[in-house]
């Protein structure tokens, strides 16, 4: 195989990405909001802007501990490249070729009723509960587990993912009422004092992050804007600040040491400009799970989903639970302990350990098929509306989704993202459709109200017993 310099493949990608991005533009009706804009956010950062770092002379994944490991060979970066390019073909065919059939089907024949609405009630069925035992545990249990204060007696429960998402609940349930009411000073000021507390403890940056993408994205469906204004550079710019720091920052800033938090700040953006920083090396990461599984000899055949299934059980009942990831354990060696290592493979590296090749073409047409579908229900839907709503919880994730693979979309989904996932489930229990006579949706009711009912032709409530009597004494 040739193999080409770092400059070409970067070229190359460059190119590929731009033009998709053209095309997008021109032919796919490209908004902010759309899942291509993600993806290519996704794309620039992991690879493209990687390749530029390697080209200018970055050190790649255990160059700089060759002697104890084996360092990432060119070969395996240029293959790793040119699978995320056939991933952002496909899925960009795919999009323009769905955006293509949207213009063929007219708005004004879309009924609003079809939609299950949001409900206010329901909301607060689950609020009413997740705010104040996530305030409770927010105050009363975070400090003394993440401080590692000894006199602490929840033992092994102190790192459930049950607790950490209960610490979470208050700051996460301010989003719903965010997306129900708006940004009201009542709400948005608890919800910064909530992040930076937040920075200040959690020992997870994603846990702040996903939040504040949240916020944007209600901001830019409430707004009905295609792209974000100038208003939305500063969160955005936190964001990136945060995800650059890592997870060191909270603690320094526990700590009062302004000097150090900036050191810390600057140092990460050198290291991340030039290529040295952890964050900066998911493709070498990426890379180096092709090749180890292709040395395995054996692809998964989606076995690297069934752990999930173990997922309600609490690792406090069960330590020796099998883990997530423990597939990538599998796969590692002694010279590549990426296992260990807590490795990235991203999404397109899971499709590969489950089906290889035809993996990342399947991948590429359902993911692109899917969001696709979520995006075009979000916009035709009402902005006060189930599907709106979900589909707002899922960006959040999507940066997510895509680095750590399909697996996070329902971890995130029962974790972090938890009282917002309860209300979702809860409207699709509770709320049904009440039709005409015909068929159609005419309105939406919960299963409290009286089930035999239906809306007639005039918009008219009938009760179906007194209808059949009725139509027994004309008989």
């Amino acid at each position: 195989m040739i193999v080409l310099d770092y400059w070409t493949i970067f070229f190359l990608d460059l190119t590929v990405l731009l033009g998709c991005l053209v095309a997008m533009l021109r032919f796919g009706r490209l908004t902010a909001l759309h899942p291509a804009s993600l993806y290519f956010f996704f794309h620039g950062y992991t690879f493209t802007f990687r390749l530029f770092q390697l080209a200018n002379g970055a050190p790649t994944l255990f160059e700089a501990w060759a002697l104890q490991f084996s360092p990432i060979t060119p070969a395996e970066i240029q293959r790793a490249s040119f699978v995320s390019l056939v991933a952002l073909i496909v899925m960009t065919l795919v999009w323009l070729f769905l955006s293509r059939r949207r213009q063929e089907i007219p708005v004004s024949n879309l009924n609003s009723h079809n939609f299950r609405p949001f409900s206010e009630r329901l909301m607060w069925m689950i609020l009413v509960f997740t705010l104040p035992v996530g305030l409770i545990a927010f105050i009363v249990l975070r400090g003394p587990i993440f401080s590692g204060d000894p006199s602490a007696s929840l033992s092994v429960w102190a790192t459930s993912s049950y607790l950490i998402s209960m610490y979470q609940w208050f700051g996460i349930s301010l989003l719903a009422l965010i997306y129900y009411y708006g940004f009201r000073p009542l709400l948005i000021i608890p919800l910064i004092i909530y992040l930076i507390l937040g920075l200040l403890t959690f020992p997870f940056r994603m846990m702040v992050i996903v939040p504040g993408l949240f916020v944007v994205f209600v901001y830019l469906r409430r707004k009905e804007v295609r792209w974000p204004s100038w208003r939305l550079a500063l969160p955005l710019s936190l964001m990136i600040l945060l995800f650059v720091s890592g997870k060191e920052l909270g603690p320094i800033l526990r700590q009062g040491d302004l000097e150090g938090a900036w050191n810390l700040l600057t140092g990460r953006i050198t290291q991340m400009r030039v290529g040295t920083h952890g964050d900066a090396m998911f493709m070498d990461q990426m890379a180096v799970a092709l090749s180890q599984i292709d040395e395995r000899g054996q692809l998964y055949y989606g076995r690297t989903y069934l752990n999930l299934l173990l997922l309600p059980i609490p690792r406090a009942l069960w330590p020796e639970k099998p883990g997530l990831a423990d597939w990538q354990k599998e796969i590692q060696t002694a010279r590549r302990p990426t296992g260990d290592m807590g490795a990235i493979v991203t999404a397109l590296g899971e499709a590969y350990a489950n089906f290889g090749y035809a993996g990342i073409l399947l991948y590429s047409v359902f993911i692109g098929w899917l969001l696709n579908t979520l995006y075009n229900n979000m916009f035709q839907a009402p902005y006060y509306s189930v599907v709106n709503f979900w589909s707002l919880c899922v960006y959040a994730l999507l940066i997510q989704v895509f680095r750590d693979g399909l697996v996070s979309f329902f971890t995130f989904q029962v974790t972090t993202l938890m009282p917002l996932t309860m209300i979702t489930i809860l409207h699709l229990i509770v709320l049904r459709s009440r039709r005409s006579i015909r068929g159609n949706v005419k309105s939406w009711a919960t299963i409290f109200d009286r089930p035999n009912t239906y809306i007639d032709e005039e918009g008219h409530t009938r009760h179906r017993i007194a209808s059949a009597f009725a139509s027994l004494r004309t008989r």
